[in-house]
């Protein structure tokens, strides 16, 4: 029989042959054991926090939107009950105004600096 081994692999496999300590790999497997339940009661424990104070601003918040959704809803002038209060009934609010003006500011902006929002 020849004796044509690569030497490189005969190396790999006289390293996978080596025997392992057993205290250092039982204590490695116990610090990631450690760092995971720690990392685990972090998260955990920000995320109980973030439900609580979610959970306790609720009320205010949901006052916020509705006074906000009021606002931006509120007619700019009252054009009486006939067919031109149908017409332009979607562009007679706050909320579309303040679309009309983001919109020219962007359209300026990108004609003056030749950039955009992404």
């Amino acid at each position: 029989m020849t004796d044509d081994r690569d030497p490189v692999l005969q190396a790999l496999f006289t390293d996978a042959q080596q025997t392992l300590d057993d205290d250092a790999f039982t204590t490695g497997v116990m610090q990631q054991v450690k760092t995971s339940k720690r990392r685990f009661y972090y998260w955990s424990a920000l995320i109980l926090l973030t439900v609580a104070i979610c959970w306790l601003l609720a009320p205010a918040l949901q006052e916020f939107s509705l006074l906000t959704a009021q606002a931006l809803t509120s007619n700019l002038f009252d054009p009486g009950d006939g067919w031109l209060s149908f017409l332009i009934a979607p562009v007679n609010n706050v909320a579309s105004l303040l679309i009309v003006a983001i919109k020219i500011l962007r359209s300026g902006r990108k004609r003056l600096l030749g950039t955009s929002f992404a």
